[in-house]
């Protein structure tokens, strides 16, 4: 970690980031496409892990194209993904295998991945009728204003269909994308941790780095909102 950004960690988010909130048009678009969206449950159209990965090859090549004319419609970078790592797939799927009868397979959205990274907030959420008319988005969970509030990674995550195969489109900033390395490296560390047995000096210890974590966005938000 680098010395301007163990310094920056001390400071506590100020009121603006505790009570930050869209303008009101935007939320209205977040809540239209929510609309349409609806709250359905998502399902891919596979019924083993090894033809979901088919079924991402396939789409790929589409994807990405999709990706670059939507980064140039809307001024921002176009990041592909390579495939979902087959171990963390594995482990999503037994994991939804707890929850759903038809399957943890048909629930994994993100084996197909891509984003789209944005200079600053109004670009991003200027962006989201241009996404729309473009792609069929049938999820949209924005988290941005939570990230903001509660001081943490945040993004505007959508699932969209490619030629039949739902897929993962991140919405980012530049800024959030700076900082994500460092984050993640506080992430694994808890992770790790909370494997642990729970004696008080690990939860103390647990503590003590997502505090830090958080502390780690404060810079961050701040300019965001500034921006």
């Amino acid at each position: 970690m680098n010395e301007k950004l163990h310094i920056e960690q001390l400071a506590e988010p100020n009121e603006a980031i505790r009570n930050f909130s869209f303008k009101q048009k935007y939320l209205d678009t977040i809540r239209s496409i929510e609309e349409v969206t609806g709250n359905k449950e998502l399902i891919q159209d596979a019924e083993t892990l090894d033809e979901l990965y088919d079924r991402g090859r396939e789409v790929m090549e589409a994807y990405e194209s999709i990706l670059l004319k939507l980064a140039e419609y809307t001024n921002s970078k176009a990041q592909m993904a390579s495939l979902k790592g087959r171990a963390r797939a594995e482990t999503k799927v037994t994991q939804y295998d707890a929850t759903y009868q038809d399957g943890g397979v048909k629930h994994l959205l993100d084996v197909v991945r891509g984003r789209l990274v944005f200079e600053n907030l109004n670009n991003l959420l200027n962006a989201l009728p241009k996404i729309e008319s473009e792609i069929e988005i049938v999820r949209i969970k924005e988290r941005i204003q939570q990230g903001i509030r509660e001081n943490k990674y945040g993004d505007i995550l959508i699932n969209v269909k490619v030629d039949g195969m739902i897929v993962e489109l991140q919405l980012y900033l530049k800024s959030v994308e700076e900082v994500i390395e460092e984050d993640h490296r506080f992430y694994r560390e808890i992770r790790e941790l909370k494997r642990e047995e729970q004696t008080p000096t690990i939860q103390d210890r647990i503590r003590s780095l997502t505090a830090i974590q958080r502390r780690l966005w404060t810079p961050v938000w701040a300019n965001v909102i500034k921006s």
